[in-house]
């Protein structure tokens, strides 16, 4: 199974790429020391967001590699299938990580 659940906030605003594909970078904290994820959704799929709200990734944790000047570079990042503004108090997540209405 290759599933992530993230929680952090947006360290900056999100960019689009030329293909229409947006890129996050969301930081998390785990036991007081911040980590910096970075978060991509294909296509236009990606909500509304803004720098420094708080957010809630489901997703996948994939490896990819690209061209970069003098030779291949690989990225690891979370390819977000779902996401949930925790800044809006009238949705939450269950156990399971699926998006619920309070």
């Amino acid at each position: 199974m290759n599933q992530v659940i993230l929680r952090g906030k947006l360290t900056s605003e999100p960019r689009m790429s030329i293909r229409g594909d947006v890129h996050w970078d969301l930081t998390t904290e785990v036991d007081g020391e911040k980590l910096s994820v970075p978060v991509f959704w294909p296509g236009e799929t990606a909500p509304a967001a803004e720098k420094d709200q708080e957010w809630s990734v489901i997703g996948k944790v994939r490896r990819r590699f690209t061209r970069a000047t003098g030779g291949v570079t690989s990225i690891t990042e979370v390819v977000a299938d779902e996401a949930l503004n925790l800044d809006d108090k009238v949705r939450g997540l269950d156990a399971y990580g699926t998006v619920i209405d309070l």
